[in-house]
C-alpha cells in the first residue's frame, strides 16, 4: 500500500467509514488530487515515496481535515435523502389509488386518512425540495452549515416517521390484502425507513463536527 493509499484510508476512518463502506466522492477526489499533487513532484525529479509524502503534507493533517469532510459528507447524505423522499411521496397517490378499496367514496378510518396523507405527503415534497435546494444552492452563499444538516434530517426524519405511521394505518384498514401489505411495504415502508436512516446519519456526523471543534 502506498503512503497515498494510507492516507486516504485512514481519512476514510476519521470520517466514520469503515474498510466495508463504499468510499464517498469527496474521498476519491481526495484521492485523485493527492495523485496530481505526487506527479507534479515527481516531474521536478523527486522519487515516487518522496512525492507522496510531499503531496500528503501539503494536503494537510488528517485530524484537522476530517471535520470539514464529515461536515460535507453529511450535505451530501442528506440532499441524496431529499430526493429519495420527494420520490416516494410523488408516487404515494398511485400506491392508495392502488388498492381500489372504495376509500374515495366510502366511509371509516381510511377514508378520513387517506385527504390527511395526501396533505402530509404534499408538505414533505416541499420539504425535501427545499432541503435538496438548500443543500446544493445554499452551501454556495453560505458555505457548510450544521444548521442546514440539522434542520433538513430532522424535518424530513419526523416527516418520515409520521407518513409511514399515517400510511401503516391506512394498509390495514378497509379490505385491507396482502397485496396492500406488500405494496404498502415495498413502496411506503422501505423508502421512508431509508429515509429516516440516512437522516440520522447525517445528524451523527455533524455532532461528532461540533463534538471535536467545540
Amino acid at each position: 500500500m502506498t503512503a497515498i493509499d494510507a492516507y486516504v484510508r485512514d481519512l476514510h476512518h476519521a470520517m466514520g467509514g469503515s474498510r466495508r463502506s463504499r468510499t464517498p466522492e469527496i474521498v476519491t477526489e481526495a484521492h485523485d488530487h493527492l495523485l496530481d499533487a505526487a506527479e507534479s513532484w515527481e516531474r521536478r525529479g523527486y522519487a515516487r515515496e518522496v512525492a507522496e509524502r510531499r503531496a500528503i503534507e501539503e494536503f494537510g493533517d488528517i485530524e484537522q481535515l476530517a471535520p470539514g469532510y464529515r461536515s460535507v459528507a453529511a450535505i451530501g447524505i442528506v440532499r441524496r435523502t431529499a430526493w429519495v423522499l420527494v420520490v416516494t411521496m410523488m408516487i404515494q397517490p398511485f400506491v392508495w389509488d392502488a388498492r381500489d378499496d372504495g376509500t374515495e367514496h366510502g366511509s371509516g378510518l381510511a377514508t378520513t386518512l387517506k385527504p390527511v396523507i395526501e396533505m402530509v405527503g404534499g408538505s414533505m415534497i416541499a420539504a425535501g425540495v427545499v432541503a435538496a435546494l438548500l443543500c446544493t444552492y445554499g452551501v454556495r452563499w453560505w458555505g457548510v452549515r450544521t444548521w442546514m444538516v440539522r434542520g433538513a434530517a430532522v424535518a424530513m426524519g419526523l416527516g418520515a416517521l409520521v407518513v409511514t405511521a399515517l400510511a401503516a394505518v391506512m394498509a390495514c384498514t378497509g379490505d385491507a390484502s396482502t397485496g396492500d401489505a406488500l405494496l404498502f411495504l415495498t413502496l411506503v415502508a422501505l423508502p421512508l425507513l431509508m429515509v429516516l436512516g440516512h437522516s440520522a446519519r447525517s445528524i451523527v456526523q455533524v455532532r461528532s463536527v461540533s463534538a471535536h471543534t467545540s
